[in-house]
C-alpha cells in the first residue's frame, strides 16, 4: 500500500506471481494512481522521472533484516533492464 509517497510492502516468504512479465507490462508507463500499489509503479516512475527530467534518480529499499530488500532490489533491477531493453527495440529513450 501507499503511504504518502512511500510503497509499504511486506515480505510474505514465498514466491508470489507478481513479478511477471504480464505484470511489468502493466505497470510501464502508468501512472501511480492507475494502478495497484506496487514496487514497478516506484520503479516506473524513476525510470520514466530519469528519462523525462535528464536528472540521476534514486529509490531507498529499508527493512529490518530479512524483510525482503535485496529481493525487491533484484526485482527492480531486471525491471529496469527490461523497460531500457524495450524502450532501445522501439527507438526510444535516444
Amino acid at each position: 500500500t501507499y503511504s504518502g509517497l512511500f510503497c509499504v510492502a511486506i515480505n510474505p516468504y514465498k514466491r508470489l506471481p507478481i513479478y511477471t512479465m504480464k505484470v511489468v507490462m502493466m505497470y510501464r508507463g502508468k501512472k501511480r494512481t492507475e494502478v495497484p500499489p506496487h514496487l514497478f509503479a516506484i520503479a516506473d516512475n524513476a525510470y520514466s522521472n530519469m528519462l523525462r527530467d535528464r536528472e540521476n534518480q534514486s529509490m531507498l529499499i529499508t527493512g529490518e533484516s530479512g524483510a525482503g530488500k535485496t529481493e525487491n532490489t533484484k526485482k527492480v533491477i531486471q525491471y529496469f533492464a527490461y523497460v531500457a531493453a524495450a524502450s532501445v527495440k522501439k527507438g526510444e529513450g535516444k
